[in-house]
């Protein structure tokens, strides 16, 4: 998402949480995951929304925001 390369992934675990409605998600099958990579290859305007749509979650996610949250945790247990 970083990089602009819209991103194919699972449901499983946090990954929805990173994705958010940037990823394109696929079941855990070979199949799955073929038609998401067609899809995003013959789909410009798709490709280009969930390019821009990554940019924008992944700057949700930095070294800092992870250390404050964290430290919340922390303080919140003490």
């Amino acid at each position: 998402m970083v990089f602009g390369c819209p991103v194919i992934c699972s449901r499983v675990s946090a990954i929805p949480e990173a994705g958010g409605d940037a990823a394109i998600y696929a079941d855990l099958t070979a199949e799955s995951f073929l038609a998401a990579i067609q899809l995003i290859l013959s789909d410009d305007a798709l490709r280009s929304e969930k390019a821009y749509l990554g940019y924008r979650q992944a700057a949700r996610f930095t070294v800092g925001q992870c250390a404050r949250e964290v430290l919340r945790i922390y303080q919140s247990q003490g």
